[in-house]
């Protein structure tokens, strides 16, 4: 790389990347280097090595560029209304404002008439919510009510139900028992008429008997004659008087038994009727539990489904309360909506500075239509920041946070520091005007940056020109060589070249047959960091500050070139 075509690239790209630097390198080390081969091309002696010495020295890459100084906040004065009359415009370019001083104020007659309708609209809204939510809590009230004796009239239809089920269930149990005695008194004289019919049947047997015996004596006495044996004659006769004596005793007993077992069989068919009747009004008091039964059940069903059908009324009653609520609030809320619209619009009618600054533009003119254009310019002039615009070459090697230096022409060699607050991701826009009525707008490849001001001079100014220098990376007290000593091989190695000591320097006569010979050098590898147009920081445990290392060709033709110019 020529000098010529060096210092052309460093101003086209906007770089004064180590400029310090390269100015040594021109001067002292170049100078150094190009005297060493004229004094060996005069001499006609051995070849004479290019060399540099290895340096410590502080490097920077940086990106240097012109912006502007500029408010740390700017305030577009401008409100979002439209079409009404700019009706006093309070200040002029070069006032000075405080936060809430009003800058302009907008006509509001008609708005005061929006306002006093809104207001109305929500008056008459509110009453009318009013009443329905009203009118829908006594439709609630009224409901709950209804549930109310409803159920108190479902639950005592139940517990009459349930007692008149309980009173059926006794009275069958009083009947069963009642019932079970008549069939134990029906049993008990089933026996007693069964005991009387022997007691009959046994009085018979016994008064056949006796009628039997008396109708054998009686024909034994009408076989004996009275006259012939007397006695036995009359006592065959006292004999049957004396059975028929007991026959008539048996008969008058037969009678009794007969007259007994009549009063018992009376007796038992009393029993039974009684048994029957009991029966049957046991089996009344049966079906009477079944009816009770399944009426204490319809009562349950329609206790519940009294207290289903409460639920469900009181539910849509409260949702209707509620309903009614909620469209009050839609409504009141849209209506108060539209007060607060024009309320505010009102406020924001008295257009106030919203920061302390200085007024640096006024483009609105009163009596003339607001269209939402920007009313003036308001910057706070209390902090400094800078704005410029980097190309697209460098763009890439720019971001956020850099730390930066500024210069002015006002300031002199005063030095600001700042850093980079805002890098844009997209380039700027320019705007360009046609005629009076249309403008295009395109793209440039520059991209818009800022950066803050940390010791801003008090001589600065909105609208200065400033000379940023981005610093894109430092290395202090770094080990350094130019450029062209730092040489590459085939796999990727960098490495230094050092020359190694020969007996030229002795002057003996081997050395002088040797003169034309190639000197000796020796590699010593390198790893690279911070690289800057002229210098790169090197790095090995064999290098040391001020040792001479060689210098390549692509820098002995950088001086050869220097010389020609």
């Amino acid at each position: 790389m020529k000098i010529k075509s060096v210092v052309k690239n460093v101003f086209k790209s906007k770089k004064i990347i180590g400029i310090i630097s390269a100015v040594l390198v021109a001067t002292s080390v170049g100078t150094a280097i190009t005297v060493n081969s004229i004094a060996a091309r005069a001499s006609g002696s051995q070849p004479v090595l290019d060399t540099v010495a290895v340096e410590k020295q502080d490097l920077r890459k940086s990106i240097s560029i012109t912006g502007t100084i500029a408010s740390a906040e700017s305030y577009p004065i401008a409100v979002d209304m439209a079409d009404v009359e700019i009706k006093k415009i309070r200040v002029k370019v070069g006032d000075r404002v405080k936060k809430g001083d009003v800058i302009a104020e907008l006509d509001t007659s008609t708005l005061e008439e929006s306002l006093a309708n809104a207001e109305e609209n929500l008056k008459v809204s509110e009453e009318k919510s009013n009443m329905e939510i009203a009118s829908a809590k006594r439709n609630y009230e009224l409901a709950k009510q209804s549930a109310d004796a409803s159920a108190v009239k479902a639950v005592t239809e139940l517990q009459k139900a349930q007692q008149e089920y309980n009173d059926a269930v006794t009275k069958s149990q009083i009947l069963t028992s009642e019932y079970s005695g008549a069939s134990a008194s029906v049993a008990q004289e089933n026996g007693n008429v069964d005991e009387a019919k022997k007691e009959v049947e046994k009085a018979k047997k016994k008064s056949r008997k006796i009628d039997s015996e008396i109708a054998d004596l009686q024909r034994e006495i009408e076989k004996l004659d009275e006259n012939e044996n007397k006695a036995l004659y009359n006592a065959k006769k006292d004999e049957l008087a004396e059975l028929q004596k007991k026959s008539d005793r048996l008969k008058n007993k037969l009678e009794d038994k007969q007259t007994d077992l009549s009063d018992i069989q009376s007796d038992q068919s009393e029993a039974k009727s009684k048994e029957s009747e009991k029966e049957s009004e046991k089996k009344t008091a049966d079906d009477n539990i079944k009816t009770t039964e399944d009426a204490a059940f319809k009562a349950q069903q329609a206790v519940e489904e009294t207290a289903r059908e409460n639920a469900k009324n009181l539910a849509d009653s409260e949702d209707s309360v509620k309903s009614s609520e909620l469209s009050a609030k839609t409504a009141s809320a849209e209506q108060k909506q539209e007060v607060k619209k024009y309320k505010k619009l009102i406020e924001k009618a008295v257009i106030k500075a919203p920061s302390d600054g200085v007024i640096t533009s006024v483009s609105a003119k009163e009596g003339t239509t607001y269209k939402g254009e920007e009313i003036a310019m308001l910057e706070d002039d209390r902090g400094y920041k800078v704005t410029a615009v980097v190309d697209q070459y460098d763009i890439s090697d720019v971001a956020n946070g850099m730390q930066a230096e500024m210069k002015t022409e006002t300031t002199g060699d005063e030095v600001m520091t700042g850093e980079l607050s805002f890098v844009s991701p997209v380039p700027a826009t320019v705007t360009s005007s046609k005629d009076d009525s249309s403008s295009s707008t395109t793209a440039s490849t520059d991209y818009p940056i800022e950066a803050t001001i940390n010791n801003p001079s008090e001589r600065l100014r909105i609208g200065m020109n400033v000379k940023l220098t981005i610093i894109e990376k430092e290395a202090k007290g770094v080990l350094a060589v130019p450029n062209s000593a730092v040489t590459e091989d085939e796999n990727g190695n960098t490495f230094v070249e050092v020359p190694l000591e020969s007996g030229a320097s002795s002057g003996n006569e081997a050395a002088s047959k040797n003169a034309s010979a190639e000197p000796e050098t020796k590699k010593i590898p390198v790893k690279l960091g911070l690289k800057t147009d002229y210098y790169t920081e090197v790095q090995s445990s064999e290098l040391s500050e001020g040792m001479q290392i060689i210098n390549n060709s692509a820098m002995t033709e950088d001086m050869e070139a220097a010389d020609e110019l």
